[in-house]
């Protein structure tokens, strides 16, 4: 990044002259973030974007989304890294630094599960309140069609070959099925990508207490708002007691009338298994694609959820049909050889 003359002509036309460049683990996308030291001690955050035009462009990471949505949440007192510069021309932001503790983090050095995730889900009754019919529409969104990555991306490896056609083809019948089944969804701003990766501890030095800050929001959409906290509730990352789960859905959905709570619930239980579905494939995808395999060790957490989503929830009976038509074993224990996938894996797989 010293060698990079676009970077540099920003930060000096900023008047910035940091004594250190150091790189951050980054997200799933193509975004790179710097944390930026100055001898005074103070940091900040350089986030580094691609133009739309760019071929390893992420959807959902434009720049200029993410400085719009950023004032938006806080004005609705949802913390968001205050950003201090950007230019767009060039895909440079310089903004807060919330520190080093995600809430998986803060997990590790011993905070309690039930504060941050309550504390999570108090920025979902928040967002609840925002006007979001200006966003685009979840609905008719790549994360709709995303659980065909299952058979694009899992099932090669349950049936050691090229999934055939007949059976993406049903596959995604059935899901449409499914959906054309449920009355129409509560919609608000949903943040698509609502976990603890996402989530900041901020501490005041003098108080025992933490602010909770939320990132990559960006991507926000207009949708079912049972989205979001299918992601908070049943995390692909870690395990969260049935106790904990009712005790923040209950909170989340208390204030909803009877048949409100029911669609809600139904929405929750489908957008539940599509996001576990699309998820599963992902990480595979993710591991042959980019080398991240340390994401493949949650695969059997997610095969627990569809599991439990297939053989309690009525609306998701054709998914169970389905995977037994086929002799899919969700359940079974997978090893995944991720060197297997070029000649597994179909060339039009999403």
């Amino acid at each position: 990044i010293n060698q990079d003359a676009i970077t540099q002509s920003f930060l000096s036309n900023l008047g910035r002259e940091p004594l250190r460049f150091d790189k951050l683990k980054g997200d799933l996308g193509s975004r790179q973030f710097w944390r930026l030291t100055y001898s005074c001690g103070k940091t900040e955050i350089l986030m580094v974007s691609l133009p739309k035009s760019h071929p390893y462009f992420t959807p959902g990471h434009d720049l200029k989304d993410y400085v719009h949505l950023a004032k938006l949440l806080k004005d609705y007192d949802i913390r968001t890294p205050e950003i201090y510069e950007v230019d767009l021309q060039t895909h440079l932001c310089l903004m807060e630094d919330f520190g080093d503790t995600t809430f998986l983090d803060a997990l590790k050095r011993g905070y309690s599960h039930h504060d941050l995730t309550l504390s999570a889900a108090q920025g979902l009754l928040k967002a609840r309140n925002i006007k979001a019919g200006f966003l685009p529409d979840f609905l008719k969104s790549h994360i709709m069609q995303g659980h065909k990555r299952f058979v694009d991306w899992y099932c090669p490896f349950v049936f050691g070959k090229k999934v055939e056609d007949d059976v993406i083809t049903s596959f995604i019948q059935t899901w449409e099925s499914i959906f054309d089944n449920l009355p129409d969804p509560q919609k608000g701003f949903v943040f698509l990508d609502f976990h603890f990766g996402n989530m900041m501890v901020i501490k005041n030095s003098e108080s025992p207490e933490f602010e909770t800050g939320y990132l990559d929001f960006q991507g926000a959409m207009f949708g079912p708002l049972a989205y979001d906290l299918t992601n908070l509730l049943q995390d692909a990352r870690r395990d969260i007691s049935q106790a904990l789960h009712d005790e923040v859905f209950d909170c989340y959905t208390s204030q909803m009338h009877v048949y409100e709570k029911e669609n809600f619930q139904a929405w929750y239980d489908v957008m539940a298994c599509q996001f576990h579905c699309r998820v599963i494939g992902q990480f595979i995808k993710l591991a042959h694609l980019h080398g991240k395999q340390q994401h493949l060790h949650h695969i059997p957490r997610l095969q627990s959820y569809i599991s439990q989503h297939i053989d309690t929830k009525e609306s998701l009976k054709p998914l169970k049909l389905w995977m037994s038509e086929h002799h899919i074993d969700i359940q079974k224990s997978m090893s995944i050889d991720i060197s297997l996938a070029d000649k597994l894996v179909r060339n039009d797989a999403i």
